[in-house]
């Protein structure tokens, strides 16, 4: 009796059944329809005029993306401070690039402690200093550089000055025989490629140790005290896959040029940071090879 009834219900509502069968068959298609639409869309999307509000507002989003790597690539590629500072020119090389840095009061005690006896006394006189630490107005210090010379602001939580000092001058060292001119400065070999000792070792002690070790694998020499430096000098071309690093350095009363050969790689990381402490200046160009005669 049940089965019948069912039977008949089934037989009165047949086109029901089918009308449901036919809209899940329908769907199912433009579904399938609806991603096949949208993976040649998205094939021929190049091929497509770039036109229109939305495509006007993706390509700034793409560029403002862009911005800001460039910005942080920037930052994480010249932080304030990646190695200990052993000089004040070092820090001078610094600031030229930079013009300005303000630094938090800890900050600036930290760099002074970083820095040997001797330098961190030529950046602020010991008694000044520990005045200012026993005031709790001082917050904070601007290093400014100026028509190369350097100028310290201690500021207070306004940024209003407390105090502007300048770095004390290095005490002249004694006189020696003096040299008529660097023998790189003569040579033809490295005309338009001479760089100041205090540039190449600002620039030098940037690098990471392993390039450092491709430019000058003698440890012993790049330790010599900067007043011992006279001249720098990097070859215009590569040769046998090495680039020609000459170095000429005051030994016994007479200059003396040592030749490194320094890796390509090294030497255009080199000559990268040189051109960033050298803003304003032509920048060196990387050496190129030389073509058979």
């Amino acid at each position: 009796m049940i089965k019948e009834k069912l039977k008949r219900w089934i037989v009165t509502y047949k086109w029901v059944w089918l009308c449901l069968v036919v809209l899940v068959a329908a769907e199912a298609l433009f579904d399938v329809a609806e991603i096949l639409v949208g993976q040649v869309m998205k094939g021929t999307n190049s091929l497509r005029p770039k036109t229109g509000r939305l495509w006007v507002e993706e390509e700034k989003d793409l560029a403002g993306q862009q911005q800001v790597i460039s910005i942080v690539d920037s930052l994480s590629n010249h932080p304030f401070r990646s190695e200990p500072l052993n000089s004040l020119e070092e820090l001078a090389a610094y600031l030229h690039y930079k013009n300005r840095v303000l630094l938090p009061r800890e900050d600036f005690l930290t760099l002074y402690q970083a820095l040997p006896d001797s330098e961190a006394r030529r950046l602020a006189d010991a008694e000044t200093l520990a005045e200012l630490m026993n005031s709790s107005a001082w917050r904070s210090t601007s290093l400014i550089s100026s028509d190369g010379q350097m100028t310290l602001i201690f500021n207070d939580s306004n940024d209003q000055p407390l105090l502007v000092t300048q770095p004390i001058a290095p005490t002249p060292p004694p006189e020696t025989e003096p040299i008529v001119a660097a023998q790189l400065q003569q040579d033809g070999r490295f005309s338009g490629r001479l760089v100041e000792p205090a540039q190449f070792l600002a620039a030098y002690r940037r690098l990471p140790r392993r390039l450092q070790l491709q430019l000058i694998n003698d440890p012993a020499f790049i330790e010599k005290k900067p007043e011992e430096w006279v001249m720098v000098a990097i070859a215009p071309y590569l040769r046998n896959g090495s680039v020609a690093l000459a170095c000429e350095v005051r030994e016994d009363q007479s200059s003396v040029v040592h030749t490194f050969q320094a890796s390509e790689l090294a030497i255009g990381y080199l000559i990268q940071e040189i051109n960033v402490l050298r803003r304003g200046v032509e920048p060196l160009s990387l050496p190129r090879k030389e073509t058979a005669p």
